[in-house]
This record gives structure tokens, sequence and C-alpha cells, in this order.
């Protein structure tokens, strides 16, 4: 597959987890690392096997890892300024001439709110769109996007979430590895249905 997408040879890695998945890391192709767990070897064909590696290839070969990266950043950076924000509107409720009007208050106390929420929904509305172009390019390093969607019927067919899955490394994943009932605005992956229904169509 790194032949095919013109890369270097990523590292591989093996995880003993009995839940199917995968991920990729690296900020670039020539530190690129791809990682599949025992249960995706155990659950899959070698054709589906195939597909999901493209997939973890093709985030390497976009640079989804490096992007992905620079939106935990701004969200951070946000989340920074936020809470500067709320200290400067504390501070400055004093009496006299620095009195605050209680609109700007209000609208002060709302951005608050919703500046880190806001912001977070975008970082998940990047990597669910890099989803579908991991999936898309899979597709065409491939030329076979009906093994990669039948890969994912698979996985998402089993419940049993990745034992060392956080939440803050669920969007590395091939598919949802915490195992969400709801896909929604905060949820790092696209619907399953969603994506396999982009595959069939190819």
């Amino acid at each position: 597959m790194a032949m095919v997408a013109r890369i270097p040879r990523p590292r591989l890695f093996i995880i003993k987890d009995p839940s199917p998945n995968a991920f990729a890391t690296g900020t670039s192709p020539k530190n690129g690392a791809v990682a599949v767990t025992t249960g995706l070897l155990d659950t899959l064909n070698n054709e589906e096997v195939e597909g999901v590696i493209a997939h973890e290839v093709a985030h390497i070969q976009n640079y989804d890892i490096r992007l992905s990266t620079i939106a935990v950043a701004l969200v951070s950076a946000v989340a920074i300024l936020t809470d500067i924000g709320m200290r400067m509107m504390i501070f400055n409720r004093g009496g006299g001439n620095n009195k605050q009007h209680p609109l700007m208050l209000i609208v002060a106390l709302v951005l608050i709110i919703l500046a880190p929420v806001i912001a977070t929904m975008i970082q998940l509305a990047i990597s669910r769109n890099r989803e579908y172009l991991a999936d898309a390019s899979a597709a065409e390093l491939t030329r076979n996007p009906h093994a990669l969607a039948s890969a994912l019927r698979k996985i998402t067919g089993i419940e049993r979430p990745v034992q060392e899955a956080s939440g803050t490394s669920a969007s590395l994943y091939f598919a949802d590895p915490l195992k969400k009932k709801v896909a929604g605005l905060f949820s790092s992956h696209p619907p399953p249905k969603n994506r396999i229904e982009r595959l069939q169509n190819m």
C-alpha cells in the first residue's frame, strides 16, 4: 500500500486487543506508523485487511495526523483565550467608571461558554471529513471499495470497545473505538452507514 501511495513504508505494530480496529500516526510520511489489533487480523479476510491498511496509509499520505494536531492546538488556544477572557471579566467588575454594562457581561459570558464548544465541533467536523477522504483514497489505492465497506460493516457490528482507547485518541482509529451508540456533531467519526453507502456507490 505504501508503494502504491508513493510514500515510505510506515512502521507496523500489532496491538493485543480482541476488538477489531486500526489507527495511523505520524506527522509526515517519513515518520508514519500503522497499528492494527489482533482482533482485526482475526476478524477480517485478506482483502478487508488490505482495505483497512490502505485507509490508514491514506491518512499518512494526506497528512491527516498533522492536520488533527493543528486542530487540537487551535481548540486548546481557544480554551486558553476563553479562560483569559473570563478572568478579565471577573477582575473588571469593579465599581465607578470601570463598571461594565450588564448586556456586555451577558454577551461575554455566552461567548465564554460557546467558544470552546464551537471549536470542538469544528475539530470533530474536520475529523469526520478526513475519514471520508481516507475511505475514498483507500478505494483508489486498492481499486476495491467493497472490501473496505465489508471491513467497516464487520468492525462496527462488533460492540466490544478497544481496551486502551480514550476519547482523546478516538479520532485516530479506523472506526469509533469507544463503540458509542449515537453519532452526531460530537462524534469523531461519521456514521458507519454513511461511509458504507459512499463506498458501495464508488
